[in-house]
Protein backbone atom coordinates (compact mmCIF):
# COMPACT_ATOMS: atom_id res chain seq x y z
CA UNK A 1 0.00 0.00 0.00
CA UNK A 2 1.37 3.40 -1.03
CA UNK A 3 0.89 5.85 1.83
CA UNK A 4 1.20 9.51 0.89
CA UNK A 5 2.52 12.02 3.37
CA UNK A 6 0.34 14.85 4.50
CA UNK A 7 1.08 18.33 3.19
CA UNK A 8 2.07 21.03 5.63
CA UNK A 9 0.61 24.37 4.58
CA UNK A 10 0.80 27.88 5.98
CA UNK A 11 -1.36 30.73 4.76
CA UNK A 12 -0.21 34.35 4.86
CA UNK A 13 -2.91 36.97 5.28
CA UNK A 14 -2.75 40.35 3.58
CA UNK A 15 -1.75 41.98 6.89
CA UNK A 16 1.31 39.71 7.10
CA UNK A 17 0.01 37.36 9.81
CA UNK A 18 -0.05 33.63 9.22
CA UNK A 19 -2.57 30.84 9.67
CA UNK A 20 -0.80 27.57 10.29
CA UNK A 21 1.21 25.66 9.51
CA UNK A 22 -1.37 22.87 9.47
CA UNK A 23 -1.18 19.39 7.98
CA UNK A 24 -3.63 18.23 5.32
CA UNK A 25 -4.02 14.95 3.39
CA UNK A 26 -3.04 15.18 -0.30
CA UNK A 27 -6.68 14.63 -1.34
CA UNK A 28 -7.83 17.80 0.46
CA UNK A 29 -9.94 19.99 -1.81
CA UNK A 30 -9.51 23.73 -2.29
CA UNK A 31 -12.96 24.23 -0.75
CA UNK A 32 -11.86 22.35 2.37
CA UNK A 33 -8.71 24.48 2.62
CA UNK A 34 -10.77 27.65 2.30
CA UNK A 35 -13.21 26.44 4.99
CA UNK A 36 -10.26 25.78 7.29
CA UNK A 37 -8.83 29.26 6.65
CA UNK A 38 -12.23 30.87 7.26
CA UNK A 39 -12.62 29.01 10.57
CA UNK A 40 -9.14 30.10 11.74
CA UNK A 41 -9.31 33.70 10.48
CA UNK A 42 -8.64 36.13 13.34
CA UNK A 43 -12.05 37.29 14.59
CA UNK A 44 -10.69 40.72 15.56
CA UNK A 45 -9.99 41.43 11.87
CA UNK A 46 -13.11 43.37 10.81
CA UNK A 47 -12.21 43.13 7.10
CA UNK A 48 -12.07 39.33 7.06
CA UNK A 49 -13.85 37.14 4.53
CA UNK A 50 -17.48 36.21 5.14
CA UNK A 51 -17.62 33.15 2.85
CA UNK A 52 -15.12 30.86 1.14
CA UNK A 53 -15.86 32.74 -2.12
CA UNK A 54 -14.14 35.75 -0.53
CA UNK A 55 -10.84 33.83 -0.22
CA UNK A 56 -8.32 33.55 -3.03
CA UNK A 57 -5.45 31.07 -2.76
CA UNK A 58 -2.24 32.06 -4.52
CA UNK A 59 0.47 29.44 -4.97
CA UNK A 60 3.94 30.57 -3.93
CA UNK A 61 7.05 28.46 -3.61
Amino acid sequence: MDVQEEMELKFRLIDGTDIGPNRYPPATTVSTLKESILAQWPKENANGPKTISDITLIECW
